[in-house]
């Protein structure tokens, strides 16, 4: 089964001034998603909110999504390095 990635503009716009190497391994975590978003590669976080949110980690960058509205979508909304990907969040899961 084929999920569809959408891309926020805030994640295009972060994946687009990645160095070289980081933006190729993302690139390939992206198309990797479309298979099987929510298996190996990915764990949910867990969030002081009701918001569902999942991870995927490269080296120092983290590929933060949710699941989409339709049944096989997922929209990611954040492509950052580790420090910064959580901004925002009460209280990200400190296992990551």
């Amino acid at each position: 089964m084929r999920f569809r990635v959408t891309l926020s503009a805030e994640a295009r716009a972060q994946r687009a001034v990645l160095p070289p190497h980081p933006k190729q391994r993302v690139n390939q975590l992206l198309v990797d998603l479309k298979s099987d978003p929510f298996g190996q590669i990915s764990r949910q976080l867990t969030l002081q909110t009701d918001e569902i949110v999942y991870r995927v980690r490269e080296d120092g960058y983290r590929i933060l999504f949710r699941p989409g509205p339709d049944l096989h979508e997922i929209t990611v909304f954040r492509i950052a390095l580790r420090e910064v990907a959580y901004e925002g969040f009460e209280h990200p899961d400190t296992r990551d």
